[in-house]
């Protein structure tokens, strides 16, 4: 009897075990980075043959063999999506008054035939980076009152027979940045820039929010030491922001990037652009300690 309450005990050891591992490596597989948007311009160079009639072909499938009446032109991209050298076929078409132009896209691949590969809404939808063989998907959706939409991405990838969703998050932009505050604060800097860069991957309502994002993977970037990716990342935002404290802080950041990578002319720079915008107690110590190290080293 009190072997097998043994035997029960360690069996029941075992399975906690091995569900707390579980459940561990479930958490870790949701905490993946949203590959980076690309511009699908860039994959133009191809080689696409016939393409008065695989437009014609394509419209008829997408249009009127599904009953749909195109409201706007129909809108074609021929681009290499899977680097072989060879044009798959976007198309892109409005059925209905659904407010903006071309909200659908279709995907095709002209090997021996035309296969359709992807069908999509395409507001919210960015091309992405390739896996290594086609280039991904993040794919917005909307949830919540259009007027204060709450705002999902998931990634999809071509699973060879057509784009599907690879990896669906159940956290909105909100929580994602919750999430990396979260992170920051206990010190797992690499999570945190996961969910702050994620956040950046998602739609925003204004220039400076974009930027606020961005000064959250700034100061991250800080504490992983990579210095170098400061500045680049967030001058490609300030230039679109108007609000000058989220300004400030982006200048403040580039700043301390600046001073880590022994720049101190360029950082005293930047942190006197800072004080201009938002005269902060922070930037004002930074000048005064930059101005008195140039003057002891004199």
């Amino acid at each position: 009897m009190e072997i097998k309450i043994l035997n029960m005990k360690i069996a029941l050891i075992f399975s906690f075990f091995f569900l707390s591992i579980g459940i561990l490596f479930s958490q870790e597989k949701q905490l993946e980075l949203f590959p980076q948007n690309v511009d699908i311009s860039d994959y133009t160079n191809c080689i696409c043959n016939d393409t008065i009639n695989i437009k014609q072909i394509i419209k008829n499938k997408d249009i009127y063999e599904n009953e749909k009446l195109s409201y706007d032109d129909s809108k074609f991209t021929f681009a290499d999506i899977n680097d072989d050298g060879v044009c798959e076929i976007l198309h892109y078409f409005s059925s209905g008054v659904r407010g903006w132009p071309y909200d659908y896209l279709t995907i095709y691949m002209f090997l021996d035939t035309l296969n359709k590969i992807g069908e999509f809404s395409s507001f919210l939808l960015n091309f992405a980076e390739s896996d290594g063989e086609f280039l991904q998907i993040n794919y917005g959706k909307i949830s919540g009152h259009k007027t204060n939409p709450i705002y999902y991405n998931s990634v999809w990838r071509f699973n060879g027979k057509e784009y599907a969703p690879s990896y669906s998050p159940n956290l909105n932009k909100g929580e994602f940045k919750s999430k990396g505050l979260n992170a920051y604060k206990n010190k797992m800097y690499e999570d945190a820039y996961i969910y702050f860069k994620n956040v950046l991957a998602i739609p925003h309502h204004s220039p400076a929010q974009l930027l606020e994002s961005a000064n959250d993977v700034a100061i991250t970037l800080i504490k992983l030491n990579r210095y170098d990716e400061v500045q680049p990342l967030l001058e490609k935002y300030i230039k679109d922001a108007t609000n000058e404290n989220v300004i400030a802080s982006a200048y403040y950041n580039i700043g301390l990037a600046m001073e880590k990578l022994g720049n101190k002319k360029s950082a005293y720079l930047n942190f006197k652009k800072s004080c201009d915008l938002n005269e902060t107690n922070a930037c004002k110590t930074k000048l005064l300690e930059l101005k008195n190290k140039q003057q002891s080293t004199e």
